[in-house]
């Protein structure tokens, strides 16, 4: 069974039984003669180098005593843990930079003096990732078989790694002792200062180490900040810089920091809640344990997702780490990309309590699609990352955020529960979100109703869209020598979203009440959403069954192709505002159709299933007999939508009338202006069915794509 030593607190690392021994063997120079001659001890250039006694490098004494305070181990057991017959032993740095350092440390220092003391111990056999024919290029491959070909006997074997996820899981499950450096603390700093500056005062590591900063908060230093304030000769300057190293990284958060995110929605109580988690931890009263694993935000671009990030850093309290895909990968080759990637898991974990930023996750694509020359790369990088969100998820106080705008193209182990628990879309905001924007950006100055108004024009675009014209806008006014008027604003938009034709504005608006009104009828119930806009139109249902019937797929087939049919009603010709893109009315309504007789088991071809998608759908309509159904059953669809219509028009002039006026219209203003009650709904009884079997369920969306 492994002897798993964690990080305790150091206990008397200068009283154990290994440590001067160690220490001895790792001085670097003799000791300065006592008999100076009297003309050389005469103050001069360079005089303090005449009494020198033995150094040390300050490298290998910090690394030598984070090594024994983390091993309560008594004199003899300490040996036969070590060098036991068939002895596997982890040593885990958490740093790459300090693996060397510890090799160095156990080689030439604590192993060394064991053996000088028990001459009958055999070689311990010290492996670390740069041993023998590691590169950067081959990486764990070579490192792996390495490590197991030293298993190859019963001489003991110690690996030193940046962390025991490196080595074979084989290996892990099989070592007899695993020791983590402990962490930097009052008394290890204080007796460091001590051994490098040679200060033999029984009472000085007491006075220094009481003068330091409290140990909770030295514990997130890295080395190199360590070794920087260690070096100060003065020890009150000392102190003083570790003070000031200590001094910003943890704040007590702003309760408000995420109000300044405009538009979360329901995201809020979801991000409040992980800041209050990680509050209670920096405060005692939370296990690290029980904090959810890692945060995913994803939607459009321009939705704030990186301001959200560094909002929620501020709401807890804590260093924001930011990084990208983008960032590592310029860095150049992938062994390059790699590095960065570490140094940014590292500096993360340095500053805790940390929230460590990952941009434009998805860049780093899927291993399950990944083809081509890029095959292996895609591979190699995603199984970095996985090992660094595995190792930075046991660092206590490091929550990653990571952000991306198309969830699906990540890897399905990358976004996994236990990676990242919350998963939280950012959607465009919404016409009452892009109007505080516009406030927030522009002042009180700017008269209420002119918001409104731009707010109107800017629906379907981004947060970051309405940011940027507030500052085109101020642009504007400089040059014309004034102040930030309603103009400068209106200017600016027209100048960003192109006016809509009257003609084109009310099209879009039939559109759209069509599919409001047609769902209504057939039951979808009300709509939650619906807007018009310079990027298209859009109606949102709830979702009402995970299980449709026949007679609900047929609803969401004639609901899709309501917008085309009140066009066609209206304005005697429809436009094709329908079609277009895979996610258009045509293609939902078209897929929706195929899989009733295709894929769910409810049409002609019985019991059989065929894959319909993107790929394999034109295949499917190549055959005459399928094409012939499918087109049998959206003109049935059609048809439906458009009696519907017909017995309704003036519910569906009156419902784009108040879209023209809005732009968006939200689940209250639709309860408003549709009352299910009021629908003639003669022709929906006409066409209804019996059917009751039951499949997958249908998209709630209704989008016409064409840019109107």
């Amino acid at each position: 069974m492994s002897n798993l030593v964690t990080r305790p607190a150091v206990i008397s690392c200068h009283r154990h039984p290994w440590f001067v021994e160690a220490l001895d063997q790792l001085s670097d120079f003799e000791l300065k003669p006592d008999n100076v001659p009297a003309h050389q001890q005469a103050v001069g250039v360079g005089h303090k180098w005449l009494f020198r006694r033995p150094s040390h490098d300050i490298l290998a004494v910090c690394t030598l005593l984070r090594l024994v305070s983390a091993q309560p181990l008594e004199n003899m057991g300490m040996v036969d843990a070590l060098f036991d017959p068939f002895a596997i032993t982890i040593v885990e740095t958490g740093n790459s930079e300090l693996i060397e350092a510890t090799e160095h440390v156990l080689s030439k220092g604590l192993l060394k003096a064991m053996r000088h003391k028990h001459s009958h111990l055999p070689d311990c056999l010290v492996i670390t990732p740069e041993s023998n024919s590691w590169s950067r290029k081959s990486g764990s491959k070579d490192f792996s078989r390495l490590a197991k070909e030293a298993l190859l006997d019963d001489k003991p074997v110690l690996f030193v790694v940046e962390t025991a996820r490196q080595l074979p899981e084989e290996i892990r499950a099989s070592a007899t002792l695993r020791i983590a450096l402990a962490p930097f603390c009052q008394e290890l700093i204080a007796k460091l200062y001590q051994i490098v500056h040679r200060i033999d005062h029984r009472s000085f590591a007491k006075w220094f180490s009481d003068g330091l900063p409290p140990s909770a908060e030295l514990t997130h230093l890295n080395d190199v900040e360590v070794l920087s304030a260690v070096r100060w000769p003065q020890p009150r300057k000392a102190l003083d810089r570790f003070s000031d190293l200590v001094g910003g990284q943890s704040t007590d958060g702003s309760d408000q920091a995420l109000d300044q995110v405009k538009g979360l929605g329901p995201a809020r109580e979801a991000l409040e809640q992980i800041a209050d988690d990680m509050q209670a931890w920096k405060s005692g009263d939370l296990d690290w344990s029980n904090i959810q694993h890692g945060v995913l935000l994803f939607g459009p671009p321009g939705t704030g997702k990186t301001f959200c990030a560094a909002q929620l850093a501020d709401r807890i309290g804590a260093t924001l780490v930011s990084a990208s895909y983008a960032e590592w990968q310029r860095h150049g080759h992938m062994g390059d990309m790699l590095a960065a990637m570490h140094k940014s898991f590292r500096d993360a974990e340095a500053k805790a309590p940390s929230v460590l930023f990952i941009d434009e996750i998805d860049g780093f694509g899927d291993r399950l699609t990944a083809s081509g020359d890029n095959a292996d790369y895609i591979r190699n990088v995603v199984n970095a990352l996985l090992e660094k969100l595995d190792g930075i998820s046991t660092v206590e106080g490091v929550l990653v955020v990571a952000a991306c705008n198309h969830p699906d193209h990540l890897d399905a182990a990358v976004k996994r529960s236990g990676r990242f628990d919350l998963k939280i879309r950012l959607s465009l905001p919404s016409k009452r979100v892009l109007n505080e924007i516009l406030r927030s950006h522009s002042g009180p100055e700017i008269p209420p109703a002119a918001l409104g108004e731009i707010a109107s024009s800017l629906v379907g675009r981004s947060g970051a869209d309405a940011a940027a014209l507030v500052r085109d806008a101020r642009s504007r006014a400089r040059r014309r020598g004034r102040e930030l008027s309603a103009e400068d604003l209106r200017d600016a938009a027209t100048s960003m979203v192109s006016p809509i034709p009257e003609g084109d504005l009310w099209r879009s608006a039939l559109h759209e009440a069509g599919h409001a009104i047609v769902g209504v009828a057939l039951g979808k119930g009300i709509p939650v959403h619906a807007q018009i806009g310079a990027t298209g139109g859009e109606v949102i249902f709830k979702e009402t069954s995970r299980y449709p019937t026949l007679k609900n797929l047929e609803a969401g087939i004639a609901c899709a192709l309501a917008g085309r049919a009140a066009e066609e009603l209206i304005l005697g010709m429809p436009s094709a505002g329908a079609g277009g893109p895979e996610n258009s009315d045509l293609a939902v309504a078209t897929r929706l159709a195929a899989s009733i007789d295709m894929a769910f088991g409810l049409g002609a071809s019985g019991l059989a299933w065929y894959p319909v998608d993107s790929t394999s759908l034109p295949l499917l309509l190549a055959n005459p007999e399928n094409l012939k159904r499918v087109e049998k059953r959206l003109k049935g669809a059609s048809e439906l939508a458009v009696d519907i219509l017909r017995k309704n028009a003036g519910a569906l002039k009156s419902l784009a009338t108040a879209l023209v006026e809005h732009r968006q219209l939200v689940e209250g203003d639709m309860r408003r202006l549709l009352d299910p009650a009021a629908l003639d709904i003669t022709a929906v009884r006409a066409h209804e069915g019996d059917e009751t079997q039951s499949a997958t369920a249908p998209d709630c969306r209704c989008a016409s794509s064409a840019n109107l």
